[in-house]
Parts: C-alpha cells; sequence; structure tokens
C-alpha cells in the first residue's frame, strides 16, 4: 500500500466520523428546537380556543346541543391547525374536530388522561404519547375552560414535523458524505508524480549531444571584464 494511499484512507476515515458526528448533533439540536416550537405554538393556540370558548353566550349546558358543540370543535380546529377535542367537566367527550359527531358516544372518557389531570389541577396541561385513534405520536395540550357545557379544550398536533426535518438533516448529511468523498478521491492522470519529484528528474535530465547549440565543454556565459582596456608600457608622469 503506497503513502498516496494510506494518506487517502486516514482523510477519509477522519471526514467521516467528522461527518457523522455533525450529523448526529445536528438531528438531535433539530428535533430539540422543532419540539420546543410546536409546543409553545400549542399552548398559545388552546388559551386562545379557551378565552373563546368561555365569551360564548352564558346559556346553561342543556341549552347546547351537541350539534352545536361538536360544531364548535370544528371551527376551532380550523383555525388553530390541530385536532380540537371539547372535554366536559366528568371527561365525557362532547366535540371533536377529528371525529364525526355520531362517532363522540363511542369515544373513551378523558378524565384520566395526563393532559387533562394537569390543566385540572393546574390550569394547563401538556402530554406526549402514542394516539390509539390515529395510530401516530401525538402533543397534546389542555386548558381548562370556564363553560356551563365545556370543561376542558385540548389541541393535538402530530409529531410527523418532527420526522420530516430529521429526515431532511439526514438526506443533507448523507449528501455532504458524497461530495467529501468525491472531493478526496486521487484524480485521475498518467501522471500522479509529486511535484517535487518530477522537478528533480528535470535537474537530473543530462542534455542531449546530439542538440544543436553550444559545445558541452563550452561556458555560455560572456567572459568578465576587469575594466577597460589600458595601454601597456610606462606611465608618463607630468611635471
Amino acid at each position: 500500500m503506497s503513502f498516496r494511499l494510506k494518506l487517502f484512507i486516514a482523510a477519509l476515515s477522519s471526514a467521516l466520523v467528522a461527518l457523522l458526528l455533525a450529523g448526529g448533533l445536528l438531528i438531535t439540536s433539530a428535533r430539540r428546537q422543532t419540539d420546543a416550537r410546536i409546543e409553545d405554538t400549542l399552548v398559545v393556540q388552546a388559551r386562545v380556543a379557551a378565552e373563546i370558548i368561555g365569551r360564548m353566550d352564558a346559556r346553561p349546558a342543556e341549552r347546547f346541543t351537541p350539534a352545536e358543540i361538536d360544531r364548535e370543535a370544528d371551527r376551532l380546529g380550523s383555525l388553530t391547525g390541530a385536532r380540537v377535542t371539547l372535554v366536559a367537566s366528568d371527561g365525557v367527550v362532547v366535540g371533536d374536530s377529528s371525529e364525526e359527531l355520531g362517532a363522540l358516544a363511542a369515544m373513551e372518557n378523558h378524565l384520566a388522561r395526563p393532559e387533562i389531570l394537569d390543566a385540572q389541577a393546574r390550569g394547563l396541561g401538556r402530554a406526549r404519547r402514542f394516539s390509539a385513534t390515529l395510530n401516530i405520536d401525538m402533543l397534546y395540550v389542555a386548558a381548562r375552560v370556564d363553560h356551563p357545557a365545556i370543561g376542558f379544550v385540548r389541541l393535538a398536533l402530530p409529531l410527523t414535523e418532527v420526522r420530516s426535518q430529521l429526515r431532511a438533516a439526514l438526506a443533507a448529511t448523507l449528501a455532504a458524505l458524497g461530495l467529501a468523498l468525491v472531493g478526496a478521491a486521487p484524480g485521475p492522470g498518467p501522471n500522479r508524480r509529486a511535484p517535487w519529484r518530477r522537478c528533480r528528474a528535470r535537474r537530473g535530465r543530462s542534455r542531449d549531444p546530439k542538440e544543436p547549440g553550444l559545445p558541452a565543454d563550452s561556458d555560455p556565459r560572456p567572459p568578465r571584464s576587469n575594466g577597460p582596456d589600458r595601454q601597456a608600457g610606462p606611465t608618463r608622469r607630468r611635471r
């Protein structure tokens, strides 16, 4: 194995390790930032939705029809872009933007859900878990509501955006790795000697005796002059 090949393998290994570490850090950072951004947005939307529901007309709970409450969930879902679930104070689901009105009776009681329990105790609750209804990982934020027929409003968003960003970061890392491999590969060519070796070969090359020009033993440099020619003989002294 030549020295050049060993150097190429060492440089390639170092670049591969550096790219893998950078890609892992990038993916982790992107996931944390995306999770935080989604959660902060969902918290603000849940508080706004609770404020909107609390300002509805103050009719008794029995005066609100199930269809009217479910339409309110659909309206809030279209405004926020999230799944909106309206839960009564006893945990019964009374409205859901992702479910039909006839399917609400078959939904489980939500009073024991972690985000509902936190909202009941502190006014706002958050949770992340797998949704058995949608079969995806979801982020839930619930807020307590001051309304006669609705006790809690819960907003949910899928965490698929995080996965899409992770895939984009992984694709960018692989692309950078490919470019590094292409740039580090030795280029083709018949003469791949180092420049200093080529210079040494040119210096050691002897002159061809058949090459036209001066003889081999002649000095092409002009003779060095010691000054202007002086006239021989004694020098006359002026009186």
